[in-house]
C-alpha cells in the first residue's frame, strides 16, 4: 500500500493493481510504473519503481515479524509482538486504531 497513493490518484493506495488513469475500470498491475512507462515519463519510472519496492520490503518484514510472533509461547509477551503488530496496524491507512482494542 502506498500512503501516499498513486500519481494524480492519491486516492489509490495499492500499488500493485488499480483502474487505469487513462483505461477508466480496466485494471493495470503495477500501476504506478506501468503508467509512466505508457506515457513515456522515463524520467518518473525509477521513483515508481522505487515505491513499489519500499511496499514490498515493508509488507515482507510485516510477514517475517508475524511468523515469528506466530512461533513464540503462549504465555511470552516479552519478546513485543502484541505491542509490535498494534503499532504497525495503527499505521495502515484505513485501520482506526479505536478498533483494534
Amino acid at each position: 500500500m502506498l500512503r501516499e497513493g498513486l500519481k494524480n490518484r492519491p486516492w489509490f493506495k495499492h500499488s500493485l493493481y488499480a483502474p487505469g488513469f487513462y483505461t477508466g475500470d480496466g485494471v493495470k498491475t503495477m500501476p504506478g510504473i506501468r503508467e509512466a512507462i505508457e506515457q513515456g515519463e522515463w524520467s518518473n519510472v525509477n521513483g515508481e519503481i522505487a515505491r513499489v519496492a519500499e511496499a514490498l520490503n515493508a509488507k515482507a518484514a510485516l510477514l517475517k515479524e508475524a511468523a515469528r510472533c506466530s512461533n513464540r509461547g503462549e504465555t511470552d509477551v516479552s519478546d513485543g509482538c502484541e505491542i509490535g503488530t498494534r503499532r504497525w496496524l495503527t499505521n495502515q491507512p484505513g485501520i482506526k486504531p479505536e478498533r483494534l482494542h
